[in-house]
């Protein structure tokens, strides 16, 4: 279930810290005769998730400047400024990367590693780790980064940009599909904030 009863963000990180205990989905071959009713894309997810160990570490390599692609609260560039510390504020454009699909915990936008899929937001350049820093203690536990190629709207490809995808289990009941508002989050949270 999603923390449909954080209202701040201490009870957001408080349980996005909290050891994760969701299991794994049966895998198509052992899911008998319903497999068989399922689509073969919604079989071909499955296998990959069985395939996968949970939580989902973020690779590691040291901090390197980088684009950043955020698809959520940090597409705000008040927020993005804010949470990363910066001093003045940033510059960010339009971006979409492939490979992965969105869903929801609670409020929360997240992203999975999908086969087919395709995830729109904004692209930023990163070029200090303190900032990548606390962007990461802002995503919490229930995130780990991976790596994406982000396409610009004027068709250039930015190879390795790092973005932050769902830890846990793909299929986790705590995970509905849904999209993320941005025009909404400004007019109605972003405020509690700046």
């Amino acid at each position: 279930m999603a923390c449909d009863s954080c209202s701040t963000d201490q009870e957001r990180v408080e349980y996005a810290n909290a050891p994760l205990t969701t299991p794994l989905p049966q895998s198509a071959s052992s899911a008998g005769s319903s497999a068989q009713s399922k689509s073969s894309e919604q079989i071909t997810a499955q296998s990959l998730v069985a395939k996968q160990k949970f939580p989902v570490e973020s690779p590691k390599v040291p901090f390197t400047p980088c684009y950043m692609f955020f698809y959520g609260s940090l597409m705000d560039i008040d927020i993005l400024q804010l949470i990363a510390g910066l001093k003045s504020s940033p510059t960010m454009a339009p971006a979409t990367i492939t490979g992965f699909r969105m869903r929801m915990w609670g409020p929360f936008p997240t992203i999975i590693k999908a086969e087919t899929g395709k995830v729109t937001g904004t692209y930023w350049k990163c070029d200090q780790e303190d900032h990548f820093q606390r962007l990461k203690a802002y995503e919490t536990n229930a995130y780990s980064w991976c790596f994406c190629d982000a396409e610009t709207e004027d068709g250039k490809v930015l190879k390795g940009c790092r973005t932050f995808c769902w830890r846990g289990n793909p299929e986790s009941d705590e995970l509905e599909d849904g999209k993320f508002d941005l025009a909404h989050y400004q007019k109605y949270t972003k405020g509690r904030y700046v």
